[in-house]
This record gives C-alpha cells, structure tokens and sequence, in this order.
C-alpha cells in the first residue's frame, strides 16, 4: 500500500496490509484492511502456495465529499481511523473483526481538535481493547503538563454521532469515551458480551448521551477470565463525568445497568497515563430505561465502600489505608423499570434523586441509602436523597436508610401494594451484598 491511498488497487490479500499514511478527508480512513477471503488464503499460505489471486479483492471505500463508504459483504480485520473533522462512515453493516490483535476497531479523534464525525451501521468485535474509541488519545502526563484545563476541553473531540452502532466481544468495552470528550452521541446501538462494561464515559468528559440502544451480558468477564458477584462489571460506566444523560435503553443481563463513580486514580505510580479525576460524576440522568437481571441496577459511588489498599491511588486514603472518598453526588435516577434484579438502586453519596421507578421482583431491596466506611470513619453519613413515588415488589427488605443516612427525602412509595415506610438500619449486611470482593464488611463495626 502507498502512503496517502486508502487501498492498493487489485491487491492481493494474502498477507495483513501494513498501515498507510494518509491525508485529507477521504484518507480519514486508515489501516482499512479488507479480509473477505483470509481464512482461505491464510490456509493456502500454510499448505506452501497462495491463491490469493482466486480470491475476490474488497472494492476500495465508496467516497463522496466528506462521506465514506464501506462494502456490506467485507469483513475488515484491521482498525478505521477518523481523525479529520466533518467525516461521516457508513459501514453498510460490514463488520470489523479484530481478532484480538489491535486494540481498537474504530478510532475517533486521536489527535487534537477534531469534531463533528458520525459513524453508522457498523458492526465490531473481538477488539483486545474496545470496539470503538472516541478521543483525543495523547498521554495524560502529555496534556496535564503542557496544558490548561480549559485548553485540554478546547482541542478534546466533540460532537460524534455512533448511530446503529454493534460491538460486541471486546476486551474492556464495547465504545470508550476517552477523557475531555463532550456531546458524543450513542443511538440505537447494540452493545453485549464485552468482558469489561458496555460503554466507559471517561473522567472530565461531558454531556454523553446513549439512547434507544440495547445492552446486554456486559461485564461478565469471558472465557479466558470469568467475572463472578461484585466482581462483575456494568454495561454503562461513568467515571468523573457529568451531565450524561441514558435514557430509553434496555439493559438485559449484565453484571449492573449504571454505576457512577470517580476512579481513585488507580496505579498512580506506574506508567503515568492514567488521568487525574478532577471532577464527581454528577448530574447525570438515568430515566426511562428498562433494566433487567442484574445484582444491583443504577449504583451511585459505587467504590464508596471498595476496600482500594492495594489499588496505588493517587487521592488520599482514609481508615487505616484502605478506602478513598467516592463522589457522585447530585444525579437523578428517574421513571425506569426494573425486574429481576437483586437491589434496584444502592446510593453512597449526597444529593441524588430515586424518583417514579417501578421495580418488580426485587430479591433483596427496593433502594438502599448510606455508606458504611464514611459514616463510621469519618461522621460523614449520606444526606439529602430523594426517594419519592416509586413502586417496589419485594419479599425482604423494602426502602432501608442505612448507617445514620436520613430518610426525610422518603415521600409516597409503595412496597407490594402498600404505602411503605424507610427502614432505618444500623447495620447493611444482607440488604447490600458487600461481603468478600474487595468491599467492606461493615456489619462488623457497625453492630
């Protein structure tokens, strides 16, 4: 392939194509290698001859303007970037198979200061990363030294569109939004069987939205490395990040629906690229969403009681070096419906909102409010939640307020049939299932 085309004409597919160097809107595409017929000529390698030349080549990318196109019945094996602004894809549902051996299926952004790219009908899996990436991707050491954070938000990637959008089988998520990318867009896609999570808002980031899409048996491990209980991830993680918005969505199977958390800056002292969380994850909206089978569906500061000792965090420990003060004050889980799950909602810090959901078949609560290490730690109970007018079945233990929590945001629930009352407990154990896994066992202080 030479430097600047997209595709060699009339090249032969018997050996993966090396990655071009490319320019201008139509070379937004890069390292598009064309598969269609490589279990066969792989097979005729081995056997000592090639009959690549009887293998059908891939046409080359239909481009017109600033769209461009791809063949429906290829199969790539090799990454697309997109980092040229104003670019839309259509993969005309062709499908992208990475087969573990580049990280990423579909590149967004990577440089500084792209915007306004749409990517659509476009199936990825098998990334050893994620199947799509969306982001400027220089090192965090890089932009944390050299720039402002108000500059870092100016050259960050924003305004992207994942239409019709399907990964699946990937290594850590199905999409990754990488950090300081704003407005990134995720409708009616269909994201499963990723290993890790669904789809990673990551920290800084801003106003994400993933809409009428489906998410199903995300953070369940794979084969190679099974996830089991807490150890299990959500299909939507959203790390010190704000005013996202999941709405309309149907979550069947995964480890969680949404958790919201802010990273401890994990591993700190290792490679330096992991970003520092400068910001909570709050006001975030997760509203009319369907979620169904997991152990806990929406999780606000979901590490608030993750034993982190071992983690290498960059914020300050607290209670004897083994927790660090989670944030995710502030958001509003609202009008969803829940089913088969094990708590519907746990809620570790301040200022959220349980508003109009109907649960159904809650096998342990309906809601859980507080925290054990904050409150006993540092006097710190969670304050000012807001559970009001949602409808819950339940055989145990209803709406608890947990470890000094205060139910006075607790107005006109329902508790099979009934009008419920809070149910204050001082101790969480068997309402919230943080035994083992890295989490504190708070009944044994709080009894």
């Amino acid at each position: 392939m030479k430097a600047g085309h997209l595709f060699t004409p009339g090249a032969t597919q018997h050996r993966q194509p090396a990655r071009p160097v490319a320019s201008g809107p139509t070379a937004a595409i890069l390292a598009a290698a064309c598969a269609l017929a490589w279990p066969a000529t792989a097979q005729a390698e081995r056997s000592g001859h090639s009959e690549a030349a009887d293998a059908a080549p891939c046409p080359p990318p239909q481009t017109s303007d600033r769209l461009i196109v791809l063949d429906e019945g290829c199969v790539y094996d090799a990454p697309i970037v997109l980092k040229t602004s104003g670019v839309a894809l259509d993969c005309r549902g062709a499908l992208i198979d990475l087969r573990r051996r580049h990280r990423f299926g579909i590149e967004i952004g990577v440089e500084a200061g792209v915007r306004d790219v749409t990517v659509r009908n476009c199936r990825i899996a098998n990334a050893a990363s994620s199947g799509v990436a969306v982001g400027w991707q220089a090192p965090a050491s890089v932009r944390e030294k050299t720039y402002t954070e108000e500059e870092r938000y100016a050259a960050a990637t924003r305004k992207v569109t994942l239409d019709n959008v399907t990964s699946t089988d990937n290594d850590i998520a199905g999409i990754y939004i990488l950090a300081y990318s704003q407005d990134v867009r995720i409708t009616g896609s269909h994201l499963s069987r990723n290993a890790g999570v669904g789809v990673y808002i990551g920290p800084q980031s801003m106003r994400t939205t993933v809409e009428d899409s489906e998410l199903g048996a995300n953070g369940l491990g794979s084969p190679r490395h099974e996830r089991r209980g807490l150890g299990r991830r959500e299909a939507v993680a959203i790390d010190a990040s704000s005013d996202n918005v999941i709405r309309r969505n149907t979550f069947r199977g995964n480890g969680g629906a949404v958790y919201l958390y802010k990273n401890c800056q994990e591993m700190v002292s290792g490679h330096g690229r992991n970003f520092k969380r400068t910001k909570p994850s709050e006001r975030n909206r997760i509203e009319d969403n369907t979620i169904q089978g997991s152990l806990i569906g929406v999780w606000a500061a979901s590490r608030q009681s993750r034993i982190l000792s071992s983690s290498d965090c960059g914020d300050p420990y607290y209670g004897d070096g083994n927790y660090v003060l989670d944030r995710a004050p502030d958001n509003i889980i609202a009008r969803n419906v829940f089913s088969d799950v094990g708590v519907a909602a746990v809620i570790e810090d301040d200022g959220n909102r349980f508003v109009d959901n109907v649960i159904s078949g809650a096998a342990s609560s309906c809601a859980v409010v507080g925290t054990g290490p904050r409150s006993e730690k540092l006097g710190r109970p969670v304050v000012d939640v807001v559970v009001a007018r949602n409808r819950c079945q339940s055989g145990r233990d209803g709406y608890v307020f947990a470890f000094g929590a205060p139910a006075s945001g607790f107005a006109a629930n329902e508790l099979n049939g009934q009008e419920a009352s809070p149910t204050a407990v001082r101790c969480a154990g068997g309402v919230m299932p943080f035994k083992g896994l890295g989490y504190a066992d708070a009944c044994s202080r709080a009894q």
